[in-house]
């Protein structure tokens, strides 16, 4: 009998840990599923910074390559 008490006693003790994992399995998900859509935002937001500041200088690049027309150098 003794044998088998002992075998209940590790058996008890792995599925002890085997819930204790699954928990902190499910935190870690948790945790990164976060994480990841905290990073998506932040790089959406530094996208559309980019992307804004791209259109700005694609504006003032045909502003500066017209400079013929602002200065009026055939004129």
């Amino acid at each position: 009998m003794h044998i088998f008490n002992q075998l209940a006693e590790r058996i008890q003790l792995f599925l002890r840990w085997a819930i204790i994992q699954g928990v902190a399995m499910l935190l870690h998900n948790i945790y990164q599923t976060y994480r990841l859509y905290t990073r998506l935002c932040y790089w959406s937001t530094i996208w559309y910074v980019a992307s804004s500041w791209w259109k700005q200088w694609d504006f003032t690049r045909d502003v500066l390559n017209e400079k013929s027309v602002l200065f009026c150098d055939d004129c």
